[in-house]
């Protein structure tokens, strides 16, 4: 059981970061989706797996810390001047990482002892994955900045 929730966690995890990093821009709302999905897939899977919802909340900013580290490297590797703040990366993401998959596997580890259906945290799992299977695609709706001397204005 502990097993499969830390797998779990590494898998929702990795889908969520890898979503995340396919973006080409970083705003302010990419970030705040991405927070939303670690907090419902945190609730789900603590849910899910309330006797390990530890180790698979912990499997999910594991694996940020490995996709961020593979991200680092690979720029480092392209252009050794490219990153000279890379440790900040770390502490960055030690504070977007842990803290919404943290408090989402809280709440469902005692939201479960409540006798809960186990079809509710499925349903938020399935909303968070949903919401980060979305990440790319929301980004094609985008407003474009256009040149203020052009005549084309999208409102």
């Amino acid at each position: 059981m502990k097993l499969s929730a830390i797998a779990s966690g590494l898998v929702t995890g990795g889908f969520l970061f890898f979503q995340y990093s396919r973006l080409s821009t970083h705003n302010f709302w990419a970030l705040t989706w991405y927070e939303a999905a670690l907090l419902l897939v945190g609730l789900g899977l603590a849910g899910l797996f309330p006797r390990a919802w530890l180790g698979a909340v912990l499997g999910m900013a594991l694996v940020e810390f490995l996709g961020v580290g593979f991200q680092i490297y690979s720029d480092l590797s392209r252009n050794p001047k490219c990153c000279n703040l890379w440790p900040l990366a770390f502490v960055m993401w030690l504070f977007l990482g842990i803290p919404a998959p943290l408090f989402g596997g809280v709440i469902g580890y005692l939201i479960s002892a409540r006798r809960v259906s186990r079809l509710f945290f499925v349903s938020l799992l399935a909303a968070g994955l949903g919401i980060g299977l979305g990440l790319p695609l929301s980004q094609q709706h985008e407003y474009p900045i256009t040149n203020p001397k052009s005549s084309t204005h999208f409102y």
